[in-house]
């Protein structure tokens, strides 16, 4: 499902307004347009209605190889991350991602997880910080997430994120994984001082955050005697 070479740029608004996805997604009661997204029914509504359709894989490919246009385009990709307007009279904002609700859809949980990741190489510029914030925000206290799928799709982009972005997702990641991921996050830690030691003061209170067994807590109370 995934296009190569495919970076954050701008995509036309007709396009991505008329696409596929956006089509889909009107269909189970998500609004999408230029600037906002709104959604119609409660979020658990969506996931359920939304969750029969993507069984079908034809159905999901089609609808994933649409979406990755919001992916692909700055603005695009920034509402995807943000709350979305909710339709009703109630609240003006949800709690809400269109991406954390599409999260809860099982079927596209590996595809979108490993997307969103695929994005951080891309993002070059102090100024990109917000959005990789906004990516890790997406994972923060996820129910059931695939924390194996997590670290290795991390092992694999993190050594070509530029330092200010590798500096936002080690600093998030205590919050994205669970307890028992923690001891491969520690190891998946330690590794990503092999690159530079710039990192040593983030993955330092990384560490502080994280639920360790002795032997991972042992191999952590080495940083500071080794780098700093």
């Amino acid at each position: 499902m995934k296009r190569k070479g495919a970076g954050l740029r701008g995509v036309s608004k007709r396009r991505l307004t008329e696409s596929k996805a956006v089509h889909v997604l009107g269909e189970h009661g998500v609004r999408v347009s230029e600037n906002a997204i709104t959604i119609c029914h409660d979020a658990s509504t969506v996931v359920k209605s939304f969750s029969v359709e993507m069984i079908d894989s034809s159905k999901r490919e089609a609808f994933f190889v649409s979406f990755q246009d919001f992916l692909e385009d700055e603005n695009g990709f920034r509402i995807t991350m943000l709350p979305m307007e909710r339709e009703d009279s109630g609240s003006n904002f949800t709690n809400d991602s269109l991406i954390r609700v599409l999260l809860r859809v099982q079927p596209l949980i590996k595809p979108l997880i490993e997307a969103l990741l695929e994005r951080l190489p891309l993002m070059t510029e102090r100024s990109e910080c917000n959005m990789a914030a906004l990516i890790v925000s997406q994972l923060r206290w996820m129910l059931d997430v695939p924390g194996e799928l997590v670290i290795t799709k991390l092992t694999e982009v993190m050594p070509v994120c530029s330092f200010p972005i590798q500096r936002e997702v080690i600093s998030g990641l205590p919050e994205v994984l669970p307890d028992e991921f923690h001891d491969e996050v520690g190891s998946f830690l330690l590794d990503q001082l092999q690159s530079t030691l710039e990192l040593v003061p983030v993955i330092l209170e990384a560490f502080s955050e994280l639920t360790l067994s002795k032997k991972m807590m042992g191999r952590a109370s080495l940083i500071p005697q080794v780098y700093v």
